[in-house]
């Protein structure tokens, strides 16, 4: 009987057991393991694709830009006498690359080696906070962690029952934790001037098991380094009231969407002691986090301003480039400094009307003059001297001689120019056009201007000639080839092109 009793004793104890077993596994406690697998900036969340359009008015220099392909020309101005300043962008190559890691001098970053087991790039030391939400959006629990280790500061791994939950990670990218959320709002304020750094999943716990939630962090704010080049005119020795305005600080972010409600007072980010490299032909900013909405419509939506810079011992003021900041991007804005060359070794030069063009032994071809049809290929529009005049406007000039960007290889040996186009014959052989067509007088197959923006335009032709020669009239141009044929394109309205007819051309004939 004792023994009959011990037996079914241990049999309602074995029965209790699996029931509370079974009960832990169908509503059991699951581990979740936070890895911060990577940082990274986003591509143009906007496609912003304006283009660049810069003005010039006394000593100020003013450009617009925005993220375009790498080293992409943005804006050209006049600064003073023969100075002129030159802007270009560069984006990152890789848009995952980390450079807020380290190389963010305004934000104080942990400088300790990660731990090499960890897969974090972010530095060892940067703390960040793990909020969880139910799927009702109720605040489940939050711990904050810091890279290089695994477990969060408390050294309490975060547990959750079986179930679905939305995990949000910010961080401000340094050794200071993000603020305790409270429970009753998804909006949290941060502090200025800060790398802020956000992630956000919905994912399914399970039970009596380890979850992985593996984070790559995204920067909601722009990183911007500025290069200043004296190259072409000697080393820079000082530079001055740079700022980039305006910078919205102390704004708000929605825990629940990751989106961001600015500060409706910004300021301007003075970066004067973000420089390095002075007294040399290169000076370089660390990246600057850049706080600031996406513009509308392509509306520039900050300002350069760079105050004073001496370059080669002249001193040049008041310089100030608009231009467009992409939340979650990162690039680096080039200034170059660049005076009118002195211009040697002329072997041909070609007029109109409208242009002057010159020819050096180099291959190198220079112009002035008229460039509203982009007679003279991109980039000078913005050193022009007459202005759009109100209620009549007025056609753009260049008047000192700057060098062309053909975008020809190998260089050039002839030149002509026709009333508004340039003509250029590379040393290949080919021939490259420019400028006004109404006539067809550049002999690419329509009457359209070039335009300029796009440059000068390769001309095509059936079957392949070898070109000796090239020459113009007024409206119209001539090809002299090495078998010593001659093929005419323009207006033939007097019969100058020599074909048996007053037909106009839009393509060379014979």
């Amino acid at each position: 009987m004792y023994k009959s009793y011990l037996f079914s004793l241990f049999f309602l104890i074995i029965l209790s057991c699996r029931s509370n077993q079974d009960e832990l596994i169908k509503e059991g406690v699951g581990t979740v393991q936070v890895n911060i697998t990577g940082i990274k900036f986003e591509a143009d969340p906007q496609g912003i694709t304006n283009k660049a359009l810069a003005t010039a008015s006394s000593s100020i220099a003013r450009g617009t830009f925005t993220n375009l392909s790498e080293n992409q020309e943005i804006g050209r101005a006049h600064i003073k006498d023969d100075y002129y300043a030159i802007a270009t962008y560069s984006p990152n190559v890789d848009s995952k690359a980390d450079i807020s890691t380290k190389a963010l001098a305004s934000i104080n970053q942990a400088q300790a080696s990660a731990d090499p087991n960890l897969t974090n790039t972010l530095a060892s030391g940067v703390k960040y906070r793990v909020v969880v939400y139910n799927p009702n959006g109720n605040l489940v629990t939050q711990k904050v962690y810091t890279t290089g280790t695994k477990l969060p500061d408390d050294g309490k791994a975060l547990q959750l029952t079986s179930g679905n939950y939305k995990f949000v990670v910010y961080s401000y990218n340094t050794n200071t934790a993000p603020p305790v959320v409270d429970g009753t709002s998804s909006i949290v304020s941060t502090p200025a001037n800060i790398d802020l750094l956000f992630y956000s999943k919905e994912i399914t716990v399970n039970g009596d098991t380890t979850n992985y939630l593996d984070v790559v962090l995204l920067h909601k704010y722009t990183a911007i380094s500025v290069v200043l080049d004296g190259t072409d005119v000697g080393s820079i020795s000082s530079v001055s009231g740079v700022t980039i305005t305006p910078n919205y600080i102390n704004n708000k972010l929605d825990l629940s969407n990751g989106n961001i409600t600015y500060n409706p007072n910004p300021v301007s980010l003075t970066i004067d002691n973000k420089f390095s490299g002075l007294n040399s032909t290169t000076v370089s900013s660390t990246p600057i986090i850049v706080s600031t909405p996406a513009p509308e419509a392509g509306i520039p939506n900050a300002t350069l301003i760079i105050d004073k810079l001496t370059a080669g011992g002249e001193v040049i003021n008041k310089m100030r480039f608009n231009f467009n900041i992409i939340p979650g991007n990162s690039g680096k804005v080039t200034v170059k400094i660049a005076k009118v060359p002195h211009i040697s070794n002329i072997i041909q030069m070609a007029s109109s009307w409208y242009n002057t063009i010159l020819l050096t032994k180099s291959g190198d071809v220079y112009g002035t003059g008229h460039i509203d049809y982009g007679e003279l290929g991109t980039g000078l529009y913005d050193l022009s001297e007459r202005w759009i005049t109100f209620p009549i406007p007025s056609d753009r000039y260049v008047t000192k001689y700057f060098k062309l960007n053909t975008g020809i290889t190998g260089g050039v040996k002839r030149i002509a120019q026709s009333e508004r186009s340039s003509y250029l014959l590379s040393n290949a052989g080919e021939v490259f056009v420019a400028g006004k067509n109404n006539y067809g007088q550049l002999g690419i197959g329509t009457n359209n201007n070039t335009g300029r923006e796009d440059g000068f335009k390769k001309v095509t032709f059936a079957g392949g000639v070898t070109i000796k020669d090239i020459a113009a009239g007024k409206l119209q141009s001539y090809i002299l080839t090495t078998a010593g044929k001659v093929l005419a394109t323009g207006n033939n309205d007097h019969g100058q092109l020599g074909v048996g007819d007053y037909t106009n051309r839009n393509n060379f004939i014979l």
